[in-house]
């Protein structure tokens, strides 16, 4: 019962990262920024890892906190590079369009079956969608040189996603 309390402080943590990118990207502080993404990135797996190794799974937890500090996480992403100008309106209606029409099948869905495989998309847009932010931050603050970084991290991501669905956690 002793640890039972670090998979949520994991996500919440995740939450406080996701302030800081987003301070740190309105002071153009683009590696700083960059280095927390891939931290706030980082306990979005782990925290659903210690969930299931500490047995420490909870509602709270699975249906509250974490999905609400990975929605932090992505607003605080993409509102770094709208309010500092990298990006602009189109961006902002294409995300949000291409968001609903993932969520309405999941919503309007009667079968059980469908609505999971709708789910397993969201979940790797989610992915693929931290993953090319994360790296936008890190092309921002040291050039060319991190464009190579979205491959394996893309991989690294969806591996992430995916052993979280299994409940397995496989490196």
């Amino acid at each position: 019962m002793g640890y039972k309390w670090v998979p949520n402080a994991v996500s919440m943590l995740r939450g406080v990262l996701s302030v800081i990118l987003f301070i740190c990207a309105l002071q153009y502080y683009w590696l700083a920024t960059a280095i927390i993404s891939v931290l706030a990135f980082a306990t979005d797996g782990l925290d659903g890892w210690l969930a299931h190794w500490l047995n420490a799974k909870s509602d709270l937890g699975g249906r509250f906190i974490d999905p609400a500090n990975d929605t932090l996480l992505s607003v605080a992403l993409v509102a770094g590079l709208f309010f500092t100008g990298i990006i602009g309106w189109g961006v902002i209606w294409f995300l949000a369009a291409f968001t609903v029409v993932i969520w309405i099948p999941i919503i309007l869905l009667k079968d059980r079956w469908w609505r999971e495989r709708f789910r397993d998309v969201s979940r790797y847009y989610c992915v693929a969608f931290i993953t090319f932010f994360v790296a936008i931050y890190w092309y921002i603050a040291i050039g060319r040189a991190a464009a190579w970084l979205i491959i394996p991290a893309l991989f690294a991501g969806f591996g992430v996603s995916y052993t979280r669905q299994s409940r397995r956690f496989v490196l």
